[in-house]
């Protein structure tokens, strides 16, 4: 947690699967595939307090996409612990961060219904 917001990291595990980073750091419950997690991850923040600490939920990758959404779409609201984000939430494919991110609804809708765009 740092400046009002929530981060965590994901992996991809088998088959793409988001393997979330353990609440103090390292692997999870969810093993990560060492072969995809050698190029592949995707890191996501959101308000401690949605409409307090913040409001938009960020996403970044390794390929440098840094994408925000207003976080008001149909299975978002993500605020602290109670409602977190799902790794898979700004990509196109349900459970698989190996899938195509959803930038703008190209090259498809987001997981979560949400509008991920460019970060300003």
């Amino acid at each position: 947690t740092k400046s009002g917001y929530i981060f965590q990291m994901f992996l991809p595990g088998a088959m793409g699967a988001p393997a979330p980073e353990a609440p103090g750091g390292g692997e999870g419950m969810t093993p990560a595939d060492d072969n995809l997690s050698e190029g592949i991850w995707c890191c996501y923040a959101w308000p401690a307090v949605n409409s307090n600490t913040g409001n938009r939920a960020f996403m970044i990758n390794q390929s440098g996409d840094v994408l925000s959404s207003d976080n008001t779409g149909m299975m978002q609201g993500y605020s602290g612990n109670i409602t977190p984000m799902a790794g898979d939430a700004a990509f196109t494919a349900g459970g698989d961060i190996t899938s195509p991110v959803s930038i703008n609804g190209v090259p498809g809708a987001a997981n979560d219904g949400g509008i991920w765009r460019p970060a300003n």
